[in-house]
């Protein structure tokens, strides 16, 4: 009743004002009303945000009686998904309700109310309220929450957290015991029974088992209130950061506020609610099971969502070891029977609700790695059990091909085996199950470990996946599977890019979708011929451009597989064109090889069979023709007209503006007979076929048929600008003409021209100066027209070919001859009419004659002429200039970073760059992987994953890494720091050979001294010497006689 009230007070048209005043009465007069008052009131509240879930409530009846039926549906903690226009109506009640001062209203309760009943439908209001992740509605609770001083209101969820963690850890607890003490010995009773001891591990034994078990043990713990409410609790606190609202996320690890003085301050009573979360998990772990399943569930989705994005202090604070030790316990330590069993979970562990308590357990430990911190890895690398992660990888893949162990492996299973797998893969697979938990756990080590170490140039991930997938448990079959899996099979369906979000430049590894394979390589090689390659940012906003057409390509192609056993509309199509083109030639062959003519009745006929032939193949060729135009409508048509509208709208909206506000309320209130016609068509031209209000105008007769006139105008002037299908229609016109004239037939090969790009590039570069060359052809016309009266009016004698013939007895055939013949002459008009002689008597008229042909050569042949000639050379010299350019941009710059081949190939292959780390048909499929995830699963996006959309939707896109490369700046200050290094070691060699030196200089000196006393005391000593030296004895002569 509640439901079907909320729907009637929703769909009047003045209803707005009465939820007003609902909202101000309870506002201001709550605490006079009775409990069950202000319950009902929140909960109409509630219902009006949730009826817009369609898709919730399409078992819904709102003229039924039946009191019961609000009961029956899922409530809003438990939605999976919501469509999008959906969610947009949604966003708009809530930012009415918080233009109505809901969240004041809110607090107050939050804070003064005590009962169970009115907490548990404030926590069911605040979900419905904040759902979608409402940016607005989160800043404002974010405000309340900072302006709390006393912190009362996360106390209260602090003193209710604490509660019903307390009475769920002790009653799971006695319920855990008790499955396990009742499991074994029923169990052990029956497995006295040979036939049953066999088959332990299925179903069927689990469910005979489970038969004895206490009804009151397998009752959902969410059928008792206390759980209901920590789900609520946890889902509420999940959708106040939903969408990686930052501000929200810190406050819930630490309640700070900053003073008028700048001061950052603790709120008082400061509450741990991440370390929190932590410990219940580390207790929740031991205890999990099917009966308190979504427990589980809520708890990891409200950890993952607080540390998405940049939060680093919050992975920190959530990132113990404790914590990564039992999530990979939840992987690999309850796979056995004597677990599962008890647990109430399926016998196959990776099968059921166990599988999806492990997928979310994935997720975390994805969103963990996901930042990029080399600390966080790194402590993730040293707590996380990767062996036990390599097992759960290889036991999912197992599941996915259906190999029930390594021996039922067939022996043909080979790298081929696996790469045709690929191929045959659906967007199913993807979904929730064995491949995407698989895949998931192979990005969690391409996050782990790098490419190359850039400290050693190893080969770091093959490296680490070669030691642990070579582990002395595994045969060697089983090695072998693996490695082809590791190393063949996953690398085909997770690639990665390069991102910058934030000015963070960081790598984001994704899933490559089954609906990919169906971008064709003519998509890609007219993409290559055609974009303007002047600059990085015109090469970028090319691509996106590009994928505007390139995705619902791929989608329709996709989609045109799954008809009719895997018939494919679009390969069909080229398939018949190329079909028709071969009987385009087989006509015109047996037109060469067959017609004849008969002089004597003036016929054309075949010889042989010809005729038959002829009319077999062009009837054939006339049915191909009008198959190919119907194809292309199929498959084109629809995405030629949205890009079409597109531009249109975009056109509109520069110069009209946006939609007028009036209008939108009228459409939000649904007051569609209010909307005047050109209303309505005002919308479809500022909003066009791609949008919201566009469903809106083809769903609801009345505006339909406002429109629809304007709307049929318009998609034929836009299939009228196609020319692809305008040549269809025309090569429908030549088949049917080809039954009358074979002149016709010889068009049809054109359509081989047509699909040639080289030959459209001619074309193509020829009309880039078409202004010209027609400015061109009308002075040639008009001069030709000069020339033609000239001839009139004064030579008409000399104006006679070879044979005689008069060739100016009429004006404009005058007019003609001087273009055809006058053109065509090697010397001009002189060379076709007769010849002057020169004479005396008539010396100025030959004279004339000379100024006539002499003119007629230089202006009309010479100068005109080769003008044109040249126009035609320029062009031919452009597109071979544009083409070398767009050769070498091609061969020697990164599409995406535009950094040359010569600055990667200093530290790098510059090839693996470019085919590897920045494919740009890689950038197409995670647009294509982000457009998809945003539709089905909006609320699961990553911080980098809901970044690249929001860019995408504003045609921004400064997060492609423009002139960065991620290994390239690893590698130059690896380098750096290896030249750093030496430099250092050069400086301190000098110091010290300077510091030798002046020891040495030191040493020279005092041996100087040394030797300077030396000769000092040398020369003492010589002169000591001298003078103890005896005096000389003088010989007289006396003596001698």
């Amino acid at each position: 009743n509640t439901l079907r009230l909320a729907y009637v007070l929703g769909t009047m048209p003045e209803s707005k004002p009465i939820i007003e005043e609902i909202i101000a009465y309870i506002t201001k007069e709550h605490k006079k009303m009775k409990p069950c008052e202000v319950t009902f009131i929140m909960m109409l509240l509630r219902k009006i945000i949730e009826k817009e879930n369609s898709e919730t409530l399409k078992t819904f009846n709102f003229k039924g009686n039946d009191d019961n039926e609000d009961k029956k549906i899922i409530p809003i903690y438990s939605w999976d998904v919501v469509r999008l226009r959906d969610l947009q109506k949604m966003q708009r009640i809530q930012a009415h309700f918080m233009q109505c001062n809901l969240t004041e209203f809110l607090m107050n309760i939050a804070v003064e109310e005590k009962g169970t009943n009115v907490l548990k439908e404030f926590l069911q209001l605040c979900v419905a309220y904040l759902y979608g992740g409402n940016a607005d509605v989160q800043n404002q609770f974010y405000q309340k929450f900072i302006s709390d001083y006393d912190n009362s209101i996360i106390n209260k969820l602090r003193e209710l957290f604490e509660k019903y963690v307390s009475d769920f850890k002790s009653n799971e607890k006695h319920r855990m015991n008790s499955l396990y003490r009742e499991s074994v010995r029923d169990t052990f009773e029956r497995l006295e029974d040979a036939s049953q001891a066999a088959n332990v591990q299925n179903n069927t034994f689990f469910s005979n088992v489970r038969e004895n078990f206490p009804p009151d043990l397998k009752i959902p713990c969410e059928e008792n209130k206390g759980p209901t409410m920590l789900i609520l609790i946890f889902t509420f606190i999940q959708s106040l950061a939903e969408g990686q609202c930052t501000s929200i996320q810190n406050f819930m690890r630490e309640q700070v506020y900053t003073d008028a003085n700048g001061e950052t301050k603790y709120l008082n009573n400061s509450f741990n609610i991440l370390g929190e979360f932590r410990s219940l998990f580390n207790a929740y772990f031991r205890v999990h099971s099917e009966y308190n399943l979504n427990i589980g569930l809520k708890l990891i989705d409200v950890m993952t969502e607080y540390i998405q994005g940049d939060v680093q202090e919050n992975i920190n604070n959530l990132l113990h070891k404790t914590l990564l030790f039992d999530m990979t316990r939840v992987l690999t330590d309850f796979n056995n029977p004597y677990h599962l069993l008890p647990r109430g979970y399926d016998a196959d562990p990776y099968m059921g609700s166990f599988r999806v308590l492990k997928g979310k357990v994935i997720v975390l430990l994805k969103t963990l790695v996901e930042f990029p911190d080399d600390k966080i890895r790194d402590k993730i690398r040293n707590y996380l059990d990767i062996s036990g992660l390599m097992e759960v990888f290889e036991a999912y893949m197992y599941k996915f091909f259906g190999f029930e162990n390594v021996g039922s492996i067939p022996k043909g299973v080979d790298q081929r085996w696996f790469v045709d797998k690929v191929s045959k893969l659906r967007m199913e697979d993807f979904d929730d199950g064995a491949l995407l938990d698989a895949l998931n756990i192979y990005m969690i080590f391409r996050y782990l470990w790098v490419e190359t170490n850039f400290e050693d140039n190893s080969r770091e991930f093959k490296e680490k996946m070669d030691l642990l997938i070579n582990d002395k448990k595994r045969s060697k079959r089983r090695v072998e599977i693996l490695e082809l899996l590791i190393h063949s099979f996953c690398p085909k369906l997770v690639h990665g890019i390069e991102v910058i979000i934030e000015q963070k430049l960081v790598t984001c590894w994704f899933p490559i979708l089954p609906v990919c394979r169906y971008l064709l390589e003519s998509s890609k090689n007219h993409f290559e011929t055609t974009v303007d390659r002047s600059n990085i940012q015109t090469k970028v906003a090319g691509l996106m451009g590009a994928s505007d057409e390139m995705i619902p390509q791929m989608h329709n192609d996709y989609q045109a597989s799954r008809r009719f056993y895997g018939f494919n509309a679009t390969r069909l199509y080229f398939w018949m064109r190329m079909f028709g083109d071969m009987l385009a030639i087989a006509i015109n062959v047996i037109n060469l090889a067959c017609l004849e003519y008969d002089a004597t009745n003036s016929d054309f006929p075949y010889s042989g069979g010809g005729s038959i032939a002829n009319k077999v193949f062009v009837a054939v060729n006339i049915g191909a023709a009008a198959l190919i135009l119907i194809l292309w409508f199929l498959t084109s048509s629809k995405r030629h007209l949205s890009s079409q509208w597109e531009r249109y709208s975009d056109a509109k909206v520069k110069e009209l503006g946006t939609l007028p506000g009036s209008i939108k309320a009228k459409l939000e209130e649904r007051q569609y007979t209010d909307l005047s016609k050109e209303e309505v068509v005002q919308v479809l031209r500022l909003n066009g076929m791609n949008s919201e209000e566009y469903t809106i105008l083809v769903q609801d007769p009345y505006l339909y048929n406002q429109v629809w006139s304007f709307l049929m105008k318009k998609n034929a002037f836009f299939m009228c600008k196609s020319k692809t299908f305008i040549w269809h229609f025309c090569y429908l016109g030549l088949s049917i003409g080809s039954l009358f004239t074979p002149i016709c037939s010889t068009l049809l090969i054109a359509d081989i021209a047509i699909q040639s790009e080289a030959i459209m590039q001619v074309f193509r570069a020829m009309g880039t100066n078409w202004k010209q060359f027609l400015w061109t052809l009308f002075l040639l016309a008009n001069i030709a027209l000069f020339y033609t009266f000239i001839s009139f009016y004064a030579m008409q004698d000399e104006m006679v070919d070879s044979d005689g013939n008069q060739l100016c007895q009429y004006a404009f055939g005058c007019f003609l001859n001087i273009l055809d013949s006058g053109l065509r002459a090697g010397g001009g008009i002189a060379d076709v009419i007769s010849g002057q002689v020169y004479g005396t008597d008539h010396v100025g008229h030959f004279f004339g004659r000379v100024v006539y042909d002499l003119t007629f050569f230089i202006i009309m042949i010479t100068i005109l002429l080769n003008l044109i000639f040249g126009m035609i050379i320029d062009a031919f010299g452009n597109l071979r200039d544009k083409k070398n350019e767009n050769e070498e941009d091609a061969a020697n710059k990164c599409f995406i970073c535009g950094i040359d081949r010569s600055e990667f190939e200093r530290y790098m292959n510059f090839d693996d760059h470019v085919n590897k780390e920045h494919n740009k048909w890689d950038y197409i499929y995670f647009i294509t992987y982000i457009k998809e995830k945003y539709k089905n699963k909006r609320t699961e996006m990553t911080q980098i994953e809901n970044y690249v959309s929001d860019r995408c939707k504003y045609r921004n896109f400064q997060w492609f890494p423009q002139t960065r490369s991620l290994t390239l700046e690893k590698r130059k200050e690896r380098a750096l720091n290896s030249d750093d290094d030496k430099t250092e070691y050069l400086i301190e060699s000098v110091n010290t050979l300077n510091g030798d030196m002046g020891e040495l200089k030191k040493k020279l000196k005092d041996i100087s001294a040394i030797h300077h006393a030396m000769e000092t005391l040398t020369t003492e000593i010589k002169e000591i010497r001298r003078k103890m030296q005896p005096a000389p004895i003088e010989r007289s002569g006396s003596m001698g006689q």
